[in-house]
């Protein structure tokens, strides 16, 4: 029996479900990095990184619109985004708990407050400075990394909190 399943059944005797498929469950995770206006080599560096972090390409996203105050034009380069899902989704989510958010400069908890409905939204300030892609400098000057946790059927901190994720009360 592998660790999700032990959770998945403290959690069932938690939410009071009477089935399994009724209890919270992880749907996918969505990494997204954005520049604003940023050129292809910065582009490529971006997939470099989602690259080391995940084993895995990134695909690149475009803007919609034209920002004349920007200096954006339609179609333009923005970032790169990638979605994780089965597998893949529960190993990144054990490298979160473990690895990435322990290394956050002081990091003490994830606050309750950033989820809307079935999601939750975290942002890596410095994702240069995560173990995996510390010793390049290649990767010393990137923007921060947006993290949503999309989850079926129920609250994201009931699950998180039964992997062991630390969460602080807002106030």
């Amino acid at each position: 029996m592998t660790l999700i399943q032990t959770r998945q059944e403290d959690i069932l005797l938690k939410t009071n479900a009477r089935y399994s498929y009724e209890t919270p469950r992880l749907e996918k995770i969505v990494l997204n990095m954005g520049l604003g206006r940023g050129s292809k080599k910065e582009i490529a560096f971006i997939h470099l990184f989602f690259l080391a972090l995940t084993g895995h390409k990134a695909s690149s996203t475009y803007s919609s619109k034209a920002v004349l105050e920007m200096g954006i034009r339609r179609g333009a380069l923005r970032g790169a985004k990638m979605t994780l899902r089965k597998k893949r989704a529960l190993s990144f989510l054990e490298k979160l708990n473990t690895i990435y958010l322990p290394s956050e400069v002081a990091f003490k908890g994830i606050l309750s407050n950033g989820k809307t409905g079935s999601h939750l939204h975290l942002q890596i300030k410095k994702p240069g400075a995560l173990p995996e892609i510390q010793g390049t400098f290649v990767f010393s000057q990137l923007p921060p990394l947006d993290i949503a946790i999309c989850m079926q059927n129920g609250d994201p901190t009931l699950f998180l909190s039964g992997l062991g994720f630390p969460f602080i009360c807002s106030v």
